[in-house]
């Protein structure tokens, strides 16, 4: 029998196939970086795309805000105004109080009776002055008993000044707001 060696042929043909492995293997590689360097990139321009949208809308709302600003400070503005308008009113209700409550003090004073100093804490009222007569000071009570814008008077000193004109007196009364009087002065 005919022996053949055939070692060689298949080292021959092994040869080749790692040569042929290798460059598969290569060309593998080399398609993978190929296709991970466009993904990358592909992934680094949407990321600035992104950003530059991100860029954009930032933008636009920056200015989208600033009206929206002033519309908070013309809110501060009108609630300041509307402060102030609400002490203008008080001020000028509190003016014509003023005046109707000297206008119901003189008003309510007899002839016989003089008052020396009024001075007013809040809604007490403090009335001091001379009368002839301790009459006179008891008349002058009723009086402020019936008006509308003083109520509870008391009478808490009453003396004797020791002359002929009369006696000295000290009366507290409250004072309260009548919105429906207040329009006539």
């Amino acid at each position: 029998m005919v022996r053949i060696n055939l070692l060689p042929w298949r080292e021959t043909q092994q040869a080749q196939r790692r040569r042929q492995f290798l460059r598969l293997l290569l060309v593998a590689i080399l398609a993978t970086s190929l296709m991970l360097t466009t993904l990358y990139g592909y992934n680094l321009h949407s990321l600035a795309a992104y950003t530059e949208q991100n860029r954009e809308l930032e933008h636009r709302i920056r200015e989208l805000v600033k009206p929206l600003g002033a519309a908070d400070q013309l809110t501060q503005q009108q609630a300041t105004l509307a402060t102030y308008k609400d002490q203008v009113y008080d001020w000028q209700i509190n003016q014509a109080q003023s005046v109707r409550l000297l206008d119901e003090l003189v008003n309510t004073l007899p002839a016989t009776l003089t008052l020396h100093q009024v001075t007013q804490q809040g809604e007490q009222i403090t009335l001091q002055g001379r009368a002839t007569s301790s009459r006179d000071i008891s008349a002058y009570i009723r009086q402020l008993a019936t008006s509308p814008w003083l109520h509870d008077p008391q009478l808490t000193i009453t003396t004797p000044t020791g002359q002929a004109d009369g006696h000295q007196f000290h009366i507290t009364v409250r004072h309260v707001f009548v919105p429906a009087l207040s329009s006539t002065p």
